[in-house]
């Protein structure tokens, strides 16, 4: 059973308020990873946890550290995600390495931020398939390499990690090197990503079918993903068009911006 990623409360406002002035990728995916499992069932009595964190349980080493993580210890989420990776943890692998990226409770260090991800990501593990298909995209730790950041996004994105085609959607929006610009692509990879819940992406569909761009104009269907977006509240988006801006303030629909409900008629 793949393991599952922790919320982070404190690591989303860290990593929020670095990622606000970079790439369009990178703040889908604070977005996106915001609203993630909670510890299974057994981790959530804490006393359990701890017992099991001491008898040298994985799982248990990197839930623990993870409630440390979201506690602002830092320096003692360090060292259980230390223990669990020892261990051979995939997902500890890739909550260390972000915190080596962050450089939060230890010295930043953004080639060792990648070789965990790298490893963590030869072990299955699609989120840092993502994040090492990001390091190589960006030249974050690695020398940048697209052929590389392709490969591992395709790998990610066959894992089921909706964010993966997020960023294949930005590649084919504007182009990039060997990408030639297709927008009718970019257009289907993000309703993939908004069909994973990535409202971001729902967003962005909606600005293309807003502008007809890759897609027939349909201004209805641009409101629909909108409002499925909760877009009127996305602080890390530029505003809606004027021209929707009454209909959208005077909505019914339920502010959910974690979830993107996807219509019937969009599956």
């Amino acid at each position: 059973m793949p393991f599952l990623h922790p919320v982070h409360g404190c690591l989303f406002v860290l990593v929020w308020a670095v990622a606000t002035f970079t790439s369009p990728c990178l703040k889908a995916q604070i977005e996106y990873e915001a609203n993630l499992p909670l510890p299974p069932a057994k981790f959530r009595d804490h006393e359990y946890l701890v017992s099991q964190a001491h008898t040298g349980d994985p799982d248990a080493m990197f839930w623990y550290g993870a409630e440390f993580q979201d506690g602002g210890q830092a320096d003692m989420a360090v060292k259980w995600f230390q223990d669990a990776v020892a261990k051979g943890h995939a997902v500890a692998m890739e909550n260390l390495a972000r915190l080596y990226e962050l450089g939060n409770g230890v010295p930043k260090d953004l080639k060792r931020a990648f070789e965990l991800n790298l490893q963590s990501a030869q072990k299955g593990w699609s989120h840092a398939q993502y994040e090492v298909a990001q390091c190589y995209n960006r030249g974050k730790g690695v020398e940048a390499n697209l052929k590389e950041a392709v490969r591992w996004c395709e790998m990610s994105e066959k894992s089921g990690y909706g964010l993966a085609n997020a960023m294949q959607a930005w590649w084919y929006r504007f182009g990039k090197e060997s990408i030639l610009q297709d927008r009718v692509k970019a257009s289907q990879k993000y309703m993939l990503a908004a069909r994973h819940g990535h409202f971001h992406s729902a967003t962005q569909l909606g600005w293309m079918y807003y502008e007809g761009e890759g897609i027939k104009r349909d201004v209805e269907r641009a409101e629909k993903w909108f409002r499925l977006s909760a877009y009127p509240r996305d602080p890390l988006s530029c505003r809606l068009p004027q021209s929707l801006m009454p209909a959208m303030a005077t909505s019914t629909w339920p502010w959910h911006w974690r979830h993107v409900r996807v219509p019937r008629s969009e599956r």
